[in-house]
């Protein structure tokens, strides 16, 4: 199989001052003196008005299906009228993989997607540089890696993100989703989500009629990924790969299913012959992908990408991917994890939204962690917030940190990934609806009876034996401290 290379890296890119060899594409932004440098599979699109203009990085489609994909920057730009704040409701209502950059009345402003999908680092010092990959701002800028930072890495699987905003190099942070980045002076701003402002719209919100319309909008989010790319869908025993597969089964007529058969799996494992047996039903190819490990120097050319501290389980899972998926995009269902079903969350109430439980669910035992994640808990009482923590923490540092980070591995071999409900609208629209209906399957439930209530007849995660503690708020936080106790317990064992 062919070695990652730099330019066949998806969604990659840099903001800089320097025409950076390493990329093959360059656009020169002569009023600020930067470049944009983008690998060669990173599209890029352009508007301007007057003396404002905008570009967008990556993957935007229009969920309202009003907009070609190509007349999205010229929308954004023209609607508007010079405010920032007007340009970023305006972009709720799309979705994809994507991070506009902003030229507004002299200043260049950065956003990402509504769930960060694309990581966007920026330099924190005097040096303007912004990049998909933390390791690129350092090099640029030839700062050092963080001893912190490594103290907080070292205190967990390489599989979990570093907490907050912070990286791995001194002076490199993540913009987190639902803000913005002002490049020129690296001020960052909060601006969604816009609805707990208003606190009128959660009481007065129909939630059947919430659903109900996005059952149009996803389906124009599907329909417009498929415009662009080859759309294979992971299944498993579970809720949320399903209720992806009953989306896509709408409209691809050539979907293709695989499933990983991870290490303990047997063929009577849940998550092994359930996928069969829906796709034998429904006729649809299924993929049973055996789990390979990267070679060395796939590792490496990967590392030589994004750089060191990465899980070697998911570059092994982009090995395996590639090598049986060269070209085709993955759709992930991620969100519908973290959000859809209030995973974190499940239903507490707020008084146990402590800096404790989060870093448990973190999976981190250093005190550095506890400290950072304590932190942004007081920026999000600080903004007023608080009520909205459970699923802020699931959207800023669950899916903005851990699920960028495997975006970051696998666009660096190469790999689309892509979430049909990675639009602002849907995301914030499910956060009206009460955690305790969510973590019950509300939104899941709804969707199958609306467009494949069949689907229900196949049992769901049937080798899950612990699944009825989350249907129990006190037994749910019980067992979150307790698999976290034995985990670090099992950790410092390990490390002696």
């Amino acid at each position: 199989m062919e070695l990652p290379h730099f330019n066949n890296a998806q969604f990659t890119f840099m903001i800089s001052s320097r025409n950076n060899p390493l990329f093959a594409k360059q656009i020169y932004l002569s009023d600020h003196g930067l470049y944009i440098n983008l690998s060669d599979q990173t599209d890029c699109s352009f508007a301007e008005e007057r003396t404002n203009y905008l570009y967008i990085i990556g993957l935007c489609i229009d969920s309202h299906a009003e907009l070609d994909r190509e007349e999205i920057p010229s929308f954004l730009i023209s609607q508007c009228k010079g405010e920032l704040t007007t340009a970023l409701s305006l972009a709720s209502r799309f979705a994809g993989s994507f991070v506009i950059l902003f030229s507004i009345g002299g200043q260049l402003f950065i956003a990402n997607d509504a769930s960060g999908s694309i990581p966007v680092y920026y330099s924190d010092a005097k040096t303007i540089c912004v990049s998909s990959s933390d390791q690129m701002v350092s090099t640029e800028c030839n700062y050092k890696i963080s001893q912190y930072a490594v103290q907080i890495r070292q205190s967990q699987d390489l599989l979990q993100p570093l907490p907050n905003d912070i990286t791995l190099y001194e002076n490199v942070r993540i913009l987190l989703p639902n803000h913005y980045l002002k490049l020129l002076s690296s001020d960052i701003k909060r601006y969604a989500p816009l609805h707990f402002y208003d606190k009128s719209s959660k009481k007065n919100s129909d939630q059947n009629k919430i659903l109900e319309k996005q059952i149009n909008q996803i389906d124009n989010i599907i329909k417009e990924y498929a415009r662009y790319n080859h759309l294979i869908c992971p299944l498993t025993g579970g809720r949320d790969s399903r209720l992806v597969f009953a989306f896509l089964k709408r409209h691809l007529h050539n979907l293709e299913c695989f499933t990983f058969f991870h290490k303990g799996f047997t063929q009577s494992s849940g998550d092994i012959y359930i996928p069969q047996v829906i796709c034998d039903t429904y006729k649809i190819k299924h993929h049973l992908v055996d789990d390979l490990i990267a070679t060395d120097s796939y590792f490496q050319s990967i590392t030589e990408i994004i750089g060191t501290y990465h899980s070697r389980y998911t570059i092994n899972l982009a090995y395996t991917y590639t090598s049986t998926f060269n070209g085709v995009a993955l759709v992930n269902s991620s969100i519908l994890d973290q959000v859809g079903k209030s995973l974190l969350g499940n239903s507490l109430p707020l008084f146990f939204a402590r800096s404790s439980y989060f870093t448990a669910k973190q999976h981190n035992f250093s005190s550095a962690c506890k400290r950072e994640t304590s932190n942004y808990i007081d920026s999000v009482k600080a903004e007023e917030l608080f009520p909205a923590i459970y699923d802020l923490f699931a959207i800023e540092n669950r899916l903005g940190r851990w699920a960028s980070q495997g975006n970051m591995i696998y666009s660096a071999a190469g790999i689309v990934n892509l979430n049909i409900f990675n639009c602002r609208e849907i995301i914030e629209s499910w956060m009206q609806i009460p955690r305790r209906k969510r973590k019950k399957y509300f939104i899941h439930n709804y969707f199958f009876n609306a467009i494949a209530p069949d689907l229900l007849q196949f049992p769901f995660n049937p080798d899950d034996k612990t699944s009825w503690i989350k249907d129990y708020a006190p037994l749910f936080l019980i067992g979150t401290y307790a698999k976290y106790l034995a985990a670090k317990l099992r950790f410092r064992i390990k490390k002696v």
